[in-house]
Formats: C-alpha cells, structure tokens, sequence
C-alpha cells in the first residue's frame, strides 16, 4: 500500500467509478476499537483463494494487498 502512513481520504477508481476511501493502518483500527470500549475477537485481511480468479495473473495481482479488513468485536462489559 502506498503512503501507509499517511491516514485519510483517498480516492481510487473501482468497478469503473471513482470512490473515496479512508485509508488507515493496522495500529490506528486497533486502537479505535479499543478506546470505544470493545475487546477485539478476531482479524482478518479477505486473503485471496485461487479458485475464486479465472487467471493466474490476476490472483497474483490481488494477493499483493488485502483488499479489505475485517474486525471482529465486542462490547465490554455487556
């Protein structure tokens, strides 16, 4: 990823369109779900599988970054 580092608003052409995303590092989501009072129960970075992509070429071009962060959590003291 580009810029890691540098949090906030990026925009990025996707499925023919241009989207804004928010863009922020691994240490910056934990810490959000923390200080929100959560306790976090699991990470996952959407790794690609081989059978999903009709070319080699285009697996290898999705497995050099996760696409998406997923983050499970829950409520303290609930």
């Amino acid at each position: 990823v580009d810029n890691y580092f540098e949090s906030g608003e990026r925009e990025h052409e996707w499925l023919g369109r241009v989207i804004t995303k928010y863009h922020h590092t691994l240490e910056e989501w934990v810490k959000f779900v923390k200080t929100s009072g959560f306790r976090i129960e699991d990470i996952r970075e959407s790794r690609p599988v081989r059978t999903n992509f009709q070319s080699e070429e285009e697996f290898v071009r999705r497995s050099r970054i996760p696409l998406f962060l997923f983050v499970s959590a829950q409520k303290i003291g609930v």
